[in-house]
């Protein structure tokens, strides 16, 4: 699978809000998001914070710091 492909599955999982029920109910301080903001590359904050508004997507800078340590 190619990058972006895998990207727009990310993108999807985070954003589509059927799922949002489920990702609540197993996501725990958004350990799922940051599970995935590594998998694309993205484990410094800027690069994390870029792609979360951009999708519409919170994170704080304290949750993500603290999760990625």
């Amino acid at each position: 699978m190619t990058k972006s492909g895998e990207e727009e599955k990310i993108k999807r999982i985070l954003t589509e809000p059927k799922f949002a029920a489920i990702k609540a109910m197993l996501e725990k301080d958004h350990a799922i998001d940051c599970i995935f903001l590594l998998h694309m590359n993205r484990g410094k904050w800027k690069e994390a914070k870029e792609f979360m508004r951009g999708n519409g997507l919170t994170l704080s800078d304290g949750t993500f710091r603290a999760r990625m340590i």
